[in-house]
């Protein structure tokens, strides 16, 4: 499982330092993913953007109970052309959940792709932030009565990093190792 970073961004002009890029540095494609209505989504809808994923299950408590917040999340970046919201549902088979995907719809907007349990982050609920590349940079574990304007300060942040590219390759190519071992304890 990858964990979560309080990652702080470099100063413009400052050299990076291994410290200010201990987030998870994946990047979250390629994906194509289809959502309740058949739309296939890849991760080249959010280019340019950066973007917020809420992560969740219909048999997680937890997550069922933060939709609320998660939907106030949601309605606060609709109109914001910078940052992009999804949720990825991860219950291994969307036709097994029909009937709560109905009611589900009658309260709720935001938008549900169906990843299936193919994600290295096995937490839930768990909302990462990915950069404008493509790379999680960012993410919680829990939802608390602060949990939007977290998210969005987080998203702010996040656009004001450096890029994964100017990260020094020996700091990014340990951060990929040590993804890699969480990835394997994590199965």
């Amino acid at each position: 499982m990858l964990g979560t970073s309080g990652t702080a961004h470099a100063a413009h002009g400052n050299p990076p330092t291994e410290r200010q890029f201990k987030g998870q540095l994946d990047l979250i494609g390629p994906f194509s993913w289809l959502d309740l209505d058949g739309r296939r989504w890849t991760e080249h809808d959010f280019t340019g953007k950066v973007l917020i994923v809420q992560q969740w299950a219909t048999w997680c408590g937890a997550c069922v109970a933060g939709f609320p917040e998660v939907q106030k999340l949601s309605d606060a970046v609709r109109h914001d052309s910078t940052i992009g919201f999804v949720s990825l549902n991860v219950d291994r088979d969307p036709a097994a959940i029909t009937e709560f995907l109905l009611g589900f719809r009658k309260k709720y907007s935001f938008p549900v792709l169906f990843a299936g349990a193919q994600l290295k982050i096995k937490s839930l609920p768990y909302t990462w932030i990915v950069d404008r590349q493509g790379f999680i940079r960012d993410g919680f574990s829990a939802a608390g009565p602060d949990f939007v304007e977290q998210v969005l300060a987080a998203a702010e942040a996040v656009k004001h990093r450096l890029p994964v590219s100017t990260i020094p390759p020996a700091v990014r190519q340990e951060k990929q190792k040590q993804n890699e071992l969480d990835g394997a304890k994590s199965q």
